[in-house]
């Protein structure tokens, strides 16, 4: 079991958020391009890269132009075994 989280700060209610070190959701986040432009990708497996917060909405896509300031994912892991006997 495992949690991720990650959120923005800012200094001071008057400036708005800074448009790098933001997080992008989605794909699988292989792609090497990240550290130029200062975003973290936050791996989803097997779902488009997220353009909205509502995922029934987002479209099939590989890419994105919005990034977020806050995230939280949480994953579970099941193993259970097939074949005991290894013969």
């Amino acid at each position: 079991m495992a949690a991720k989280y990650g959120f923005m700060g800012r200094y001071t209610k008057k400036l708005d958020f800074s448009p790098f070190e933001r997080f992008q959701l989605g794909d699988a986040g292989l792609t090497n391009n990240y550290g130029l432009l200062g975003y973290d990708i936050i791996a989803h497996r097997g779902y488009p890269v997220y353009e909205n917060s509502d995922p029934t909405i987002n479209p099939d896509q590989s890419s994105a132009n919005k990034f977020f300031t806050i995230f939280n994912k949480y994953q579970l892991e099941l193993r259970y075994p097939l074949v005991t006997n290894p013969e």
